[in-house]
């Protein structure tokens, strides 16, 4: 019989894909990482050279996209504007998603729409077949991280996370008439959602930046913020005792480290960071041999938005005239 509920499972795919660009099994090894093999409750995951999902076992919870620390996983979610949306497991005719930890930060954002409030409606994740207690640890953290952003774009954004039985479309979204639903349609629905914040609906192709990571910085992108303004982002910070060795250029999954050799006439080395590009996942921090890299929060709207930035500077070593191996 669980073979059988197995099959007839597999005929809906939930397995999330996965960029092995930006996985940092790949970009280090497989002993770099093992965080969405570690979460999923129903091993599903195994890495080999590179993370394989068997997607008849995988239930779709969503626990290594939300586990993953550089986006190489993304579940797809495809959200509308709604004020309230229900697991699968929660009865009712409110919008559903199979999962709620399916949902990133973006996707909240884009739910709560032009009133800016949202109520997610979960089941037992103790006693789920698709996730687990875990689930709502995962849920919580996507919903804080939303906060976050909304408060950085000042705006008084409310999401209420409640465990119920059933969960049924409010009163104002049954009396839409066809009428009304033709009028509002997919374009005022795009026209709500950017009212609120900014419009999501990015695509994302092979060479980009992750899809999740694009949609933060565009929704911080569209607000008002003075150079000094604290924005919820993370960046590395490079203290004394940089080598300008190439390793975090190297394992870095989106570019965002890159060395130039004396730069503008100037001896010496820098290490170039993008700032737009990092996506706090560690890998640089990790990574490093002489353990000169730390990741900071306290990062300000004019350091993200500025481009390219100097993260090191390294002079050439005193009495010696060898250039440094590219």
């Amino acid at each position: 019989m669980d073979d059988l509920l197995k099959l007839l499972s597999s005929a809906v795919d939930f397995a999330p894909s996965y960029r092995p660009d930006l996985c940092l099994a790949v970009k280090q090894s497989v002993a770099a990482c093992s965080v969405c093999r570690d979460v999923c409750p129903h091993d599903a995951i195994i890495i080999r050279r590179q993370v394989e999902i068997d997607r008849v076992d995988c239930t779709g919870c969503g626990l290594c996209v939300r586990g993953c620390p550089s986006y190489a996983l993304d579940a797809h979610v495809q959200v509308q504007p709604t004020p309230e949306l229900r697991c699968g497991q929660v009865d009712g005719d409110a919008t559903s998603v199979h999962c709620l930890a399916r949902l990133g930060a973006s996707d909240m954002l884009r739910l709560a729409g032009e009133n800016l409030r949202v109520t997610l409606a979960r089941g037992d994740c103790s006693d789920c077949p698709i996730g687990t207690e875990d689930t709502v640890t995962a849920i919580e953290q996507e919903v804080g991280e939303a906060l976050a952003l909304a408060r950085a774009r000042d705006r008084d954004l409310e999401i209420e996370l409640h465990r119920m039985e059933s969960l049924d479309r409010s009163l104002h979204q049954k009396k839409l008439s066809r009428r009304d639903l033709f009028r509002r349609g997919w374009r005022g629905l795009q026209d709500a959602a950017a009212e609120a914040l900014v419009s999501l609906d990015l695509g994302n192709e092979e060479d980009e930046l992750p899809t999740e990571l694009s949609r933060r910085f565009r929704i911080l992108k569209g607000g008002d913020f003075e150079a000094w303004s604290s924005v919820p982002w993370v960046l590395p910070r490079v203290t004394d005792g940089c080598i300008m060795c190439p390793v975090c250029t190297q394992v870095c999954p989106t570019g965002a480290f890159s060395r130039e050799f004396e730069p503008e006439d100037r001896e010496g080395t820098v290490l170039i960071l993008e700032p737009e590009r990092c996506m706090g996942c560690e890998a640089c921090v990790h990574a490093c041999p002489v353990k000169v890299i730390e990741l900071d929060d306290a990062v300000t709207w004019g350091e993200l938005s500025g481009g390219a930035m100097e993260a090191c500077y390294k002079p050439p070593d005193p009495g010696t005239t060898e250039t440094v191996s590219r």
